[in-house]
């Protein structure tokens, strides 16, 4: 009864690493189609500019791909002087509204203060 149960238990453990193996292989082959470039529009597309200068900035500090594309991209996405007044000040401060991390911190400092109050009074009323 013991050596049943001591094959079983082999035999089982035996199948879980094969089908474990099986489903990193199967994983790892799938991600090799992984289009960096295009995860990067997405994410200009969806209005999400911080997340993509930081995948810009994750595959550059990395070596990953194309050097030169991603040098240009991130030359691109990154912010003037202006663009983070304006964020900061028009979109977060002003609006209430979160876009990029300026915006939020413009959102955040007058919502600590009364102006923030009379702001989103002014919204919803």
């Amino acid at each position: 009864m013991k050596k049943l149960c001591w094959n079983c238990l082999k035999f089982s453990l035996l199948i879980v690493i094969i089908i474990s193996s099986s489903l990193a292989i199967y994983m790892h082959h799938r991600e090799s189609a992984f289009d960096s470039i295009r995860e990067i529009q997405k994410l200009i597309s969806d209005n999400r500019r911080d997340d993509a200068l930081g995948l810009v900035r994750f595959f550059r500090e990395n070596q990953i791909a194309d050097q030169d594309k991603f040098s240009q991209i991130e030359k691109d996405l990154e912010y003037t002087a202006a663009e983070k007044i304006k964020s900061f000040v028009w979109n977060g401060a002003i609006h209430g509204q979160v876009y990029d991390s300026y915006s939020g911190m413009g959102a955040i400092s007058t919502d600590l203060c009364v102006i923030g109050d009379i702001r989103d009074l002014g919204i919803q009323g």
